[in-house]
């Protein structure tokens, strides 16, 4: 009789059968009932059943499910640890996050918001928002540019004197000129009625790349990047007719530079005329600039230029440039 003729007629009690192949799921988990039931020599279907009353209960591959109950476990955990962190809040730190989103959101760092929204401030009381007038100028600005389509030639930004608006000098001037072209005086006309809705004073400063320049005119770069800044002065108050005793102008030629003059499109880069509404000085002696900037909201990338032309507001490259030649428009 053959060894699997012999193993057919073995025989076990329930109990002891399924003892047997509890021992083999220990030592081989993975074991599938017909090998089991070969190497127990008993039929299949009564190993396969007791394989699977073993599998519900625990036993061999059932334990499957300790793995998503112990994960299970672990979420409630960490879900309950989440609550009891919230509850036991510092009183002190957070009314310093409620101080710090007040003023934030009273600077107008989120351009475009009505002002109808209310804030916890100190003491649990209630504010109302209220949006800087940088915002509100530099949303306005952003706009008119994106109707004009002009993002490629004139940026709106902030630095600690107060909210830039950036136009290319390839939109306003020709190479070489100080003569504000056509297609500029239809900027500089919208802007300067934006203008007149603002208080304070303005500034308007001209750069130019490290090319040299030398003619009759302009002997040099000082004089070009203040006949520029000096052109648009005049028109926004001897043509449009703002007044005069809010502005002033500066020429700092080469000497501001926003990148590095080693490239065409660097150099046209830092070809601009830079309009700058002055923030009031606070009594600490910071100005309100600096407490509340304006996001930019029209970033520029100006085109390539041949000579004289345009930039766009970003970090300034250049260590403290020497003195400009500044020049104070008087009524």
């Amino acid at each position: 009789m053959s060894e699997e003729i012999v193993r057919e007629t073995r025989s076990y009690t329930s109990a002891e059968r399924r003892r047997r192949i509890s021992k083999i799921l220990k030592v081989r988990p993975h074991s599938k009932p017909r090998d089991i039931a070969r190497e127990l020599g008993c039929d299949l279907r009564t190993v396969k059943r007791d394989f699977d009353a073993l599998a519900g209960h625990g036993g061999g591959s059932g334990g499957r499910w300790l793995v998503s109950y112990a994960d299970f476990v672990t979420l409630m955990f960490g879900f309950f640890l989440i609550l009891w962190a919230s509850a036991s809040q510092d009183p002190a730190k957070f009314s310093e996050l409620a101080i710090a989103f007040q003023r934030a959101f009273n600077t107008g760092a989120m351009l475009g918001q009505q002002g109808t929204g209310q804030l916890i401030g100190k003491g649990g009381r209630m504010g109302q928002v209220q949006i800087s007038p940088f915002a509100r100028v530099a949303e306005t600005a952003g706009e008119l540019v994106a109707q004009m389509g002009l993002q490629d030639q004139v940026s709106i930004g902030s630095k600690k004197e107060g909210l830039v608006i950036t136009l290319s000098g390839s939109l306003l001037f020709d190479p070489g000129k100080a003569e504000i072209r056509e297609q500029g005086i239809d900027v500089l006309a919208r802007l300067a009625t934006l203008l007149d809705t603002t208080t304070g004073k303005v500034r308007i400063e001209g750069h130019t790349d490290n090319i040299p320049i030398s003619t009759a005119t302009f002997p040099s770069n000082w004089e070009l990047s203040t006949g520029r800044a000096g052109a648009v002065l005049r028109f926004m108050t001897e043509t449009v007719g703002l007044p005069a005793d809010r502005f002033e102008i500066a020429g700092y030629a080469e000497f501001r530079p926003i990148v590095p003059n080693n490239s065409r499109e660097n150099r046209a880069t830092n070809r601009r005329v830079e309009i700058i509404l002055m923030a009031p000085h606070t009594a600490a002696g910071q100005t309100q600039a600096a407490i509340d900037e304006a996001a930019t909201v029209a970033p520029t990338k100006p085109a390539p230029a041949a000579a004289s032309g345009g930039a766009a507001t970003q970090p300034t490259y250049a260590p403290p440039a020497p003195k400009p030649a500044t020049v104070a428009q008087k009524p």
